[in-house]
């Protein structure tokens, strides 16, 4: 086999091609390591170039990230999918001492007329912060399974609301750009803080508790929590599950604002509103007077125009009444009536006097006939009467030569029926009196016996219906007798 003479430049590209090949996925390559040895400088045309080593023990790997790639290293992180924008800074990532997994390219280059190998970064991923996301990502899928996040239980903040709950830190600066943004918006307002630290391993269940606190705080209408910028570590409180589920216990809507834009949170996720920072969230919760005092002229002025609209409608509405109602008044229905009664009237003299002409014409016609009939009629009843008369006379004299008999039998049948019937009734009323005289009660009192009643006036009929010292009354045959009862005695006793 012959040998190969390569030169300096043809072995490095070899070398590179043979790093291609074997060493990580077509030259890509994970590298985890310490930061150290950085040095930032500028290029020609301005944009930095990136310079550090990545430790590990005793052993280094020189690192340099420019241009395009510095670019995918501030914008994103390819290892965790996160996106940044705006993009971080180069202090934000590159930091000395910090644990990282680096993603690069593996190539060769020469410095000082030596031929050195380096990794070219495209992305760099904090370990810690690896970590946390892991960590972030599991409990962020739990509480999403639990409908921590779901939209339909979040709630709308009230409208301009006059009691607020607000749990931040008293003593940052974001409390004091919170309270100076609401200076000219709402209308009245009342602010009960609930401080808290919002920063360090305890501060997730110290807010957890003021929210709780908070919520069951009669007056509290709505719940803002609020923090400044900071890093991730910083906020890492607001992703505690104790904080999550007391926002999502909450009875009251809670408004968080943590962070930055691009800063998003357990805490965020859960609340019924979340505004990208507390500026903001002072802004969605709270209208400017301003834009209510328009917003009220606005409504006056609409008031007004459908008052006056609503009044045409009743003022054509009430003319329509009124025109239906005079048309159906009692005066216009009298006035009506009285011209209906006038033309009836009118129409019945006439009618009236071309019936009384007719029927006077009949009558007169009428009352001549009637007197030739009467006539007549006259004539033969004298004739009829003249002979019923003597037909009368000559029986009525058969009749009572009859009737003269009769009367006089049954005239002497009466006298005799009523004289026996007298006689009877004699015999049996004085039989009747014997009986009554006999089983009268005043009898026995001739004969000296006595009726004892007490006071109430009921008969006495057993010396045991009697006491001592009682009062009753004798009735004698010629008056009565008033007596004290002494004493009292039965028969069966006395025996």
């Amino acid at each position: 086999m012959q040998q190969i003479i390569y030169s300096v430049a043809q072995l490095n590209r070899a070398v590179q091609r043979s790093i291609c090949e074997h060493v990580g996925m077509r030259g890509l390559v994970l590298v985890r390591g310490e930061i150290g040895s950085l040095r930032i400088s500028g290029s020609g045309n301005g944009r930095p170039l990136v310079f550090f080593n990545l430790h590990d023990g005793d052993e280094a790997l020189s690192c340099v990230s420019f241009g395009r790639q510095l670019d995918q290293v501030l914008t994103c992180d390819r290892q965790t999918g996160e996106v940044f924008s705006p993009p971080r800074t180069i202090e934000d990532v590159f930091v000395n001492e910090r644990k990282v997994i680096c993603e690069g390219m593996l190539g060769t280059y020469t410095r000082r007329g030596q031929s050195l190998f380096q990794l070219s970064v495209h992305s760099i991923t904090d370990c810690g912060a690896g970590d946390r996301l892991a960590r972030f990502r599991q409990l962020r899928d739990k509480l999403q399974r639990l409908g921590y996040f779901a939209v339909e239980r979040k709630r709308p903040l009230p409208e301009n609301p006059t009691s607020i709950a607000l749990v931040t830190s008293p003593t940052g600066a974001v409390i004091h750009d919170f309270l100076r943004t609401i200076e000219d918006r709402g209308l009245g307002l009342r602010i009960k803080l609930f401080p808290v630290r919002v920063q360090g391993d305890d501060a997730g269940p110290e807010i957890a508790s003021a929210v709780q606190a908070a919520g069951h705080d009669p007056a509290s209408q709505v719940i803002v929590l609020i923090r400044g910028g900071g890093s991730e570590e910083d906020l890492a409180c607001f992703n505690d599950e104790c904080l999550a589920k007391a926002i999502f216990e909450s009875p009251v809507p809670v408004l968080t604002g943590i962070g930055h834009e691009v800063d998003m949170s357990l805490a965020d996720f859960t609340a019924d509103v979340s505004a990208s920072t507390p500026t903001k969230a002072a802004q969605v919760l709270l209208s400017p007077r301003v834009e209510i005092a328009r917003g009220l002229a606005r409504t006056g002025m609409d008031l007004a125009k459908a008052f006056a609209a609503l009044l045409a409608r009743h003022e054509s509405a009430l003319a329509a009444t009124e025109a239906m109602l005079r048309a159906v008044s009692p005066r216009t229905r009298w006035q009506q009536g009285c011209r209906d009664v006038d033309d009836l009237a009118a129409r019945l003299i006439q009618t009236g006097t071309r019936l009384l002409r007719s029927q006077e014409d009949e009558l007169r016609q009428l009352t001549l006939a009637a007197g030739r009939a009467l006539t007549t009629r006259v004539q033969l009843t004298e004739s009829e009467l003249d002979s019923l008369a003597m037909r009368l006379a000559r029986r009525g004299l058969f009749h009572l030569d009859n009737k003269s008999g009769q009367l006089e039998a049954c005239r002497k049948s009466l006298e005799r029926a009523g004289r026996d019937f007298v006689q009877a009734m004699a015999a049996s009323l004085e039989t009747t009196s014997l009986q009554l005289e006999a089983a009268s009660p005043l009898k026995p009192l001739q004969r000296g016996f006595a009726l004892i009643r007490n006071e109430e006036g009921r008969l006495i009929r057993s010396a045991g219906s009697v006491q001592q010292g009682e009062t009753v009354h004798l009735v004698v045959a010629d008056g009565s007798i008033e007596a004290v009862v002494s004493q009292s005695r039965l028969a069966e006793q006395e025996a």
